[in-house]
C-alpha cells in the first residue's frame, strides 16, 4: 500500500503550523476510546499543538463475532491530522485519503471528544461517536515538547529561509514511573540520527535545531552570489507518532521530512515497538515462531500483490520494484488487528512510490505469529 506523498505530506504540515519566525507552543497528549455508533470501537493517540490536532486512529468491531464491514477500515493505524477552533469545535482526516473517514464535532476540555463519523466510499456511512480521554492499565501518558522557527538567510528578506519544526512526544515521568527509563531513551534516539546522543529532551530540541540551521548558513551563505530565492530554502519537520498504546506494549514512530534542494525532499518514518514492562525493544523475531521467515515474506509478497491489484504472472520488478519478494522489516508497529511492515522510499521501490505499509492482519499469520 502506498501511504500518501511526500509532496502532501509535507504540504499538509505546512498548511497545519504556523510558519512564525520562532514559537514555542503549548501542547499535549490523549489517548482517546470509545464508540462508533453500536458496532465499531475507536483508539486515537492525539497530539494538541495550538489549535491543530494530529495522531492516529485505529478501529476494530466492538463484537469481533459479527460479520460487518466498512470502507477503508482494515484494522491498521491511520495518520490523522485537523483544526480545532477555541469553542473545541474539530475537524479530523486521513493523511492522503480523501475518500477515508472524518470526524467532526467538539473537543472539551481536551477530555472528551463527541459528533458525526463519515466514511465516504461506495456507499457513505454516518453515525454518531463519543470518545473519552482515559489511561487504562498497561496505556502510557505523553508530554510533549515541540518548537517551530524559521530564519531567512538574509536580514533584510523573508526568502531564502529554512523552516525547522520538531514535535517530541515522550513518556510524563510523573505518570508512568514504572516504565524504564530505556523507552525514553531510545525514543530520544530517534531524533537524534548521529547528532552526539542527548538524553534531555528540552537540550535535545535545541542541539538539533542548531544543528539545522548551523548547517544550513554555512551551506547557503557561499552560494548567495551564485543562486537566490526559493532554490536555497531548506525544511526539516521531524515528529513523534503514537500508533499502538495498550497491553504493555508501545509502537512509536518518528516522521522526518527533510529538504535541502534538489528536485525533491525526502519523508522516512523510524519505528520502534516496545514491551513497558521491561523497556525492551520487540523485534520480528520476538513476534514469530523460528523458521517462520520464509513463509512471512511469502504473505507479505502476497498482500502487496493484492493491495496493488498485481496478477501472479507478474514480477514485482516488471512494475518498478527492487525485488520480487518483500522480506519482513524490523521498521514495523503492532495493533491490536495485525502488524504494519514499514518501507521507507529506495528500501523496496523508488522514491516516487513514496513510503509503502503493508498490513497483516492476525488472523492471516495466526499460523506462523505468537501469541501476545
Amino acid at each position: 500500500m502506498r501511504t500518501g506523498t511526500i509532496y502532501l505530506t509535507i504540504f499538509l504540515f505546512i498548511s497545519f503550523y504556523s510558519l512564525a519566525q520562532r514559537k514555542q507552543e503549548t501542547a499535549s497528549f490523549m489517548h482517546l476510546t470509545g464508540t462508533i455508533g453500536s458496532e465499531l470501537e475507536l483508539t486515537m493517540n492525539l497530539v494538541k499543538v495550538g489549535d491543530t490536532l494530529f495522531g492516529t486512529a485505529s478501529y476494530h468491531l466492538a463484537d469481533a463475532t459479527k460479520n460487518v464491514r466498512y470502507y477503508n477500515i482494515d484494522g491498521s493505524v491511520r495518520q490523522v491530522y485537523g483544526k480545532v477552533d477555541a469553542k473545541g469545535k474539530f475537524r479530523i482526516r486521513e493523511w492522503g485519503n480523501d475518500r477515508g473517514p472524518v470526524l467532526s464535532g467538539t473537543l472539551v476540555n481536551n477530555h472528551q471528544m463527541s459528533g458525526v463519523w463519515i466514511n465516504a466510499g461506495l456507499q457513505s456511512t454516518k453515525m454518531n461517536f463519543r470518545l473519552e480521554e482515559s489511561y487504562p492499565a498497561g496505556t502510557m501518558n505523553f508530554k510533549v515538547l515541540t518548537l517551530n522557527e524559521k530564519r531567512p538567510l538574509l536580514k533584510e528578506k523573508s526568502e531564502p529561509s529554512a523552516h525547522f519544526r520538531l514535535t517530541v512526544i515522550i513518556p510524563d515521568r510523573r505518570l508512568n514511573a514504572a516504565v524504564p527509563g530505556s523507552v525514553t531513551d531510545t525514543i530520544l534516539s530517534l531524533f537524534q540520527e548521529g547528532q552526539p546522543e542527548e538524553k534531555d529532551p528540552q537540550q535535545l530540541v535545541n542541539t538539533i535545531k542548531d544543528a539545522f540551521f548551523n548547517e544550513y548558513f554555512q551551506t547557503n551563505e557561499p552560494l548567495l552570489n551564485e543562486q537566490s530565492g526559493p532554490s536555497l530554502n531548506w525544511e526539516l519537520i521531524k515528529s513523534g507518532f503514537i500508533l499502538y498504546n495498550e497491553l504493555h506494549v508501545l509502537s512509536y514512530m518518528v516522521m522526518t521530512y527533510e529538504f535541502t534542494g534538489g528536485a525533491h525532499g525526502l519523508e522516512t518514518s523510524l519505528y520502534k515497538t516496545f514491551d513497558l514492562k521491561n523497556g525492551k525493544i520487540i523485534s520480528v523475531r520476538d513476534l514469530f515462531f523460528p523458521g517462520s521467515e520464509s513463509k512471512l515474506t511469502g504473505i507479505l509478497t502476497a498482500k502487496l500483490r493484492q493491495t496493488t491489484g498485481l496478477k501472479e504472472t507478474v514480477k514485482l520488478t516488471d512494475r518498478g520494484y527492487f525485488t520480487d519478494l518483500i522480506k519482513p522489516s524490523e521498521n514495523f508497529y503492532l495493533s491490536s488487528q495485525g502488524i504494519g511492515f514499514v518501507y521507507n522510499p529506495y528500501e523496496i521501490a523508488p522514491h516516487s512510490f513514496g513510503t509503502i505499509t503493508i498490513f497483516v492482519s492476525n488472523a492471516e499469520l495466526s499460523e506462523i505469529l505468537k501469541p501476545r
